[in-house]
């Protein structure tokens, strides 16, 4: 998947404690993108935040100190120029001391083909054998959003400090939608 930074803002000061803010953002959604799974992911909003697409009402996340991921491939115009709008409430308090307000991490804009490896659907429990031997057991999710049953061929890679290929692994599956 690609993710491109979508807004980055600096953390609040004292002056804007307690307050309702709007954070909007316009930008083009490239055509080629169309048969692709789009997201966007907030990584910290504090707090009550309220998310419209292109003037339509998708999501409430209610925590400041939790990220959220929507998906957002049925709202978009695809070659057009889009807008999101973010409402942030941070009126109420989630702790007794000075939390801050608004979006203070990151936002994401990624994409994924129909058939991906899942969100967080990489496991790795590496097992060291003796001095100079490890074992890699991995499992990896993934998850079709196609309309057709598919296979797959997932393909593994263990690189060394210099980017060296020093493991190789390989399987095959068929993936139900």
């Amino acid at each position: 998947s690609h993710y491109h930074r979508l807004m980055t803002y600096g953390c609040s000061t004292a002056e804007n404690i307690r307050e309702v803010a709007w954070y909007r953002k316009q930008f083009i959604v490239p055509l080629e993108w169309k048969d692709k799974r789009v997201f966007i992911e907030f990584e910290g909003v504090f707090r009550d935040a309220a998310v419209w697409v292109n003037g339509t009402y998708q999501y409430r996340h209610c925590s400041g100190y939790t990220s959220f991921v929507l998906e957002l491939s049925d709202q978009l115009a695809f070659g057009e120029e889009n807008s999101i709008a973010v409402r942030v409430d941070s009126e109420q308090n989630e702790g007794w001391w000075y939390e801050g307000a608004g979006i203070y991490r990151h936002v994401w804009l990624f994409k994924t083909d129909l058939v991906s490896i899942d969100r967080y659907g990489i496991y790795a429990k590496p097992q060291k054998l003796d001095d100079s031997k490890w074992r890699v057991d991995c499992e990896v999710t993934l998850r079709n959003d196609g309309v057709t049953d598919t296979s797959a061929t997932v393909k593994g890679r263990i690189l060394d400090a210099d980017g060296k290929e020093i493991a190789i692994s390989e399987g095959k599956t068929e993936i139900l939608c």
